[in-house]
């Protein structure tokens, strides 16, 4: 995913505004940059939702037959994604 232009606030802004503006970017740049990380999970979620998407480190039984990128569907399964 892409990262989002700087942008300067107008000429005549106040200092503290354009700091806390330039700061706020660079938090939302950070986030869009490590949203698609996933922590590797060794234990199943206590109560998944359908769309819940994980990394199992291990084959884990039941659906989770290896290592990899699951999703949790509306049927009550996961679904290996990569």
């Amino acid at each position: 995913m892409g990262e989002l232009v700087i942008l300067q606030p107008p000429a005549g802004t106040d200092q503290d505004l354009v700091r806390w503006l330039n700061g706020l970017q660079v938090s939302i740049n950070d986030k869009l940059i490590r949203i698609n990380d996933y922590v590797p999970r060794y234990t199943l979620p206590d109560k998944p939702q359908a769309g819940m998407v994980r990394y199992f480190g291990e084959a884990l039984g039941g659906d989770i037959t290896a290592e990899g990128l699951y999703v949790y569907k509306s049927t009550g399964q996961w679904v290996l994604i990569a």
